[in-house]
């Protein structure tokens, strides 16, 4: 809970809100190849009205305490990941099986700070880096950061539609 509450002051004061984007590719089971910076228009041309974010896992190994930590607090939310349109992507340092969305193990060595074994990024549909952590996020961390995400997308199409220049 101190975690939650800090992550809620961060994300209000901005202090762990990620700043930039990311471009990279990523591939679904079937093959299909995505990028960070357009997957949210490559879903909404299958699912008109989506507005989906994506929890990209950088993980050392899928053997990690920290990643099978986060494979629990994933599956505890059951159909809200549909609910609230997160996709998940995994990145692995070692070879790891490519169920549902896949980074190289190259993009995933890329993205992995020094010393750690798992970070976490929340990206909008545009490819914006939202947030990111080096500690896995409980259920309701991930709620609040996805909404976090579709939000800012949100408020700057506001800012565009009013002709708000953001700082």
């Amino acid at each position: 809970m101190q975690r939650l509450a800090v992550l809620l002051g961060a994300v209000v004061i901005g202090k762990a809100v990620a700043q930039g984007s990311l471009v990279l590719p990523f591939w679904d089971a079937r093959g299909n190849q995505y990028s960070t910076e357009t997957f949210g228009s490559q879903i909404r041309d299958k699912f008109p009205g989506a507005e989906p974010a994506l929890m990209l896992v950088v993980t050392e190994s899928t053997e990690t305490p920290e990643f099978k930590e986060q494979l629990s607090n994933i599956a505890d939310m059951g159909h809200q990941i549909e609910e609230i349109q997160l996709l998940i992507a995994v990145a692995s340092v070692s070879p790891a099986p490519h169920d549902g969305y896949w980074l190289s193990e190259k993009a995933a060595k890329s993205l992995l700070p020094e010393g750690r074994s798992f970070k976490l990024f929340f990206i909008g549909g545009a490819g914006e880096v939202c947030s990111e952590t080096v500690e896995p996020a409980s259920a309701s961390e991930i709620r609040l950061l996805t909404m976090s995400c579709t939000r800012r997308r949100e408020a700057s199409a506001l800012f565009y539609t009013l002709g708000v220049r953001r700082a």
